[in-house]
């Protein structure tokens, strides 16, 4: 039980630090949405041109930078937790009381859970373009998504 409670304090600390940063908030949200806007039309004209079969444009798109969103979501962390070490940040939280686990969980699920977010808005606007949602496709998407970034978390 206090491993969690750490977890969720820790979680809270990192989520709070993202969301002080907007200029890197605005920056990951826009990116991967402006791909997706402007890049879409450009892969329909491949579809027309028969480089591609109809109407696959989008659905071979959206889940390839859903893919992009979770390797970028998994560097921020990485960076998160050099300066932490560097700052001695990490070294303050490993006299606290606070669990170990904690310490590293706290910021992965912030970042799982963005990753989740910003997973979530791309496939609302990507279904406003034309792409088919299979709810059970999603659920796999999230699953493999998480596990896609763990490693990178954890290097």
């Amino acid at each position: 039980m206090k491993t969690l409670r750490d977890t969720g304090l820790l979680f809270g600390r990192y989520g709070r630090q993202m969301l002080r940063n907007p200029v890197w908030l605005v920056a990951s949200v826009t990116t991967p949405i402006l791909y997706l806007v402007l890049f879409t039309p450009l892969l329909r004209h491949l579809s027309q041109d028969h480089v591609l079969p109809a109407g696959t444009a989008l659905d071979l798109f959206l889940p390839g930078i859903l893919a992009l969103v979770a390797f970028g979501s998994g560097v921020g962390p990485g960076f998160s937790l050099i300066f932490d070490v560097k700052a001695g940040v990490i070294e303050r939280l490993r006299v606290t009381p606070a669990s170990r686990a904690a310490i590293l969980l706290g910021p992965i699920l912030a970042t799982v859970l963005s990753m989740w977010v910003l997973n979530g808005i791309l496939v609302a606007i990507g279904a406003s373009l034309g792409f088919s949602v299979h709810p059970a496709g999603l659920v796999v998407l999230a699953l493999l998504l998480a596990v896609l970034v763990e490693p990178f978390l954890n290097s």
